[in-house]
């Protein structure tokens, strides 16, 4: 390897590694988000929930008592839905992250040659070729999530829509007088 490739590669290696550590923070930050916005959103829907049916909870359960299990059953399918999202959403970056080290030990590799392994964490029988490899296979996989994430995060909201729309249907159907 002649000294202009060898500054490719270093060029490489360290854009490489600038970006992993951005995709790190990134997948931190989302994790961090991912965690506020799972409580506020639980909160924020229990809170209502209570508020809608708290008041008359025995008129809703004794008259309005089939809208009311449903919407409890909706928001909580609501909630493990959402989770499921965070879920995916945060795999996902996990795997662009992973992809961008394989390729960050690739360029490294190929510079230090096969005596420091334990230092670059990779395997004794990983090649340059093999690691770029992984990382194209988990890039191109991560590709796809995206939308996956953003359908199911939409199934959420809709549980979350129909539940309300349950409990209001309840607490209606406890105001009405009981037909005798």
């Amino acid at each position: 390897m002649d000294e202009r490739e060898r500054a490719v590669l270093i060029a490489k290696y360290e854009a490489d590694c600038a970006h992993g550590l951005e995709l790190d923070r990134a997948a931190l930050q989302h994790e961090v988000t991912f965690l506020q916005s799972a409580f506020i959103l639980n909160g924020a829907a229990g809170t209502a929930f209570i508020t809608l049916l708290g008041a008359n909870l025995r008129e809703v359960f004794s008259r309005g008592s089939g809208f009311a299990l449903v919407a409890i059953g909706l928001w909580i399918i609501g909630v493990l839905v959402a989770l499921q999202a965070s879920h995916l959403a945060n795999d996902t970056q996990a795997r662009f992250a992973r992809a961008m080290r394989l390729r960050a030990s690739a360029f490294a590799l190929q510079l230090l040659g096969r005596n420091d392994r334990v230092f670059l964490g990779v395997k004794a029988d990983d090649t340059p070729d093999a690691l770029h490899d992984q990382a194209r296979a988990l890039q191109s996989d991560a590709d796809k999530d995206p939308e996956k994430v953003l359908r199911v995060g939409r199934w959420s909201v809709v549980c979350f829509a129909l539940g309300a729309c349950a409990a209001t249907l309840s607490v209606l159907a406890s105001e009405q007088p009981a037909i005798q």
